[in-house]
């Protein structure tokens, strides 16, 4: 990212934006190459074309360098973050303590500290926070001929814009979760609005993808249509260096992932809060058949990221360090699960209102 964003190797500012080129040294390394760039310059380095992404990043990166350290803008960074965490917080907690716990215990599973270190990690962490606090604060404005269609293509487009491909479906999983928490919809209108937001979502984030191909190939000649349609072939397939991707293969390259002490306590803390709440607050369990057929759109939810896994199996085996954050939505459904079968004794009674 720093690479694209220092190097501008034509003449021509409308073929550096959407060529977005970086110089790379075969014996250096990624690292080593911007390095060397930056104390030698681009002679004898090889420039490589990384057309098939927005690099939307270098819209904040490259004024930001201007005036800030690498450093200072990570600072700036973190600022951005903790306020939109605590946005989001205080909305979860309004509505009740556990969501303000759960929201907690997924933001841990994501890594905030990447997010603050990475630049790479943080824009969907940014998109995510931004819509999730959208859905919670202005619910009625977001209702209103159904806006909410719209905020989801935004959202994909934003995503498209911003994002190479690192965990993509966060950025929509979590804010749509977010909003079926808010409105307690009828479990066949909890589908239809589920339905339409992953429709709209696609429909933004493919279009926005597919037109930064086009764009290139009508404003410089490339043909990044080719490199893109290519790129989506080789991350779907199911095969890498010639070893076979197999489904289960690939969810133990995720389970690899998580599978440390540091993962397991951010989960196992956040449960032992929970948990004393709801002994102290004498919650107990309320599942009638009008409430459990509400909480399937949610369940549906939290089941994405297996699917996504399953069509990227190449892209999550080869990145599981970035994929498997996708499991925050499957947590955050989860958990959204157990919390709305459970309520307080003395006003054990649920509705679900037709909207």
């Amino acid at each position: 990212m720093l690479n694209n964003a220092l190097y501008r190797p034509y003449d021509s500012s409308t073929k550096n934006a959407m060529l977005n080129s970086y110089v790379y040294y075969e014996e250096e390394g990624m690292v080593g190459s911007l390095v060397r760039f930056l104390a030698d310059g681009p002679t004898g380095g090889k420039t490589v074309d990384y057309s098939r992404y927005w690099h939307g990043y270098l819209v904040y990166l490259i004024p930001g360098l201007v005036f800030f350290t690498v450093g200072e803008l990570k600072v700036l960074m973190m600022v951005v973050q903790m306020l939109l965490f605590s946005l989001c917080l205080y909305e979860f907690g309004k509505r009740d303590f556990l969501y303000a716990v759960l929201f907690t215990a997924v933001v841990l599973f994501i890594n905030p500290v990447t997010t603050v270190l990475t630049f790479q990690d943080a824009d969907i962490y940014i998109i995510m926070m931004l819509f999730t606090y959208l859905f919670l604060r202005e619910r009625e404005w977001v209702k209103q001929k159904e806006r909410w269609k719209y905020l989801f293509a935004l959202n994909g487009m934003l995503t498209a814009f911003m994002d190479f491909f690192t965990y993509p479906l966060v950025a929509i999983g979590i804010p749509l979760l977010a909003f079926l928490i808010v409105e307690e919809l009828h479990w066949k209108k909890g589908m239809v609005v589920v339905g339409k937001s992953l429709f709209f979502w696609m429909s933004g984030y493919a279009g926005m993808w597919i037109g930064k191909w086009v764009m290139t190939w009508l404003l410089t000649g490339y043909n990044a249509i080719a490199e893109g349609m290519d790129s989506v072939k080789y991350r779907t397939t199911g095969t890498y260096s010639d070893v076979e991707l197999t489904y289960g293969y690939v969810l133990k390259c995720i389970w690899d992932a998580i599978n440390e002490p540091p993962m397991w306590i951010m989960l196992i803390l956040p449960l032992v809060v929970a948990g004393g709440y709801i002994w102290r607050e004498r919650y107990a369990i309320s599942l009638n058949g009008e409430k459990a057929f509400s909480l399937i759109p949610v369940f549906v939810v939290a089941l994405l990221p297996f699917i996504y896994y399953f069509m990227v199996r190449n892209h999550t085996a080869i990145h599981p360090w970035l994929e498997y954050r996708e499991l925050a939505v499957t947590l955050f459904g989860l958990g959204t699960l157990g919390i709305k079968m459970v309520c307080r004794k003395e006003t054990d009674k649920y509705t679900v209102i037709d909207k």
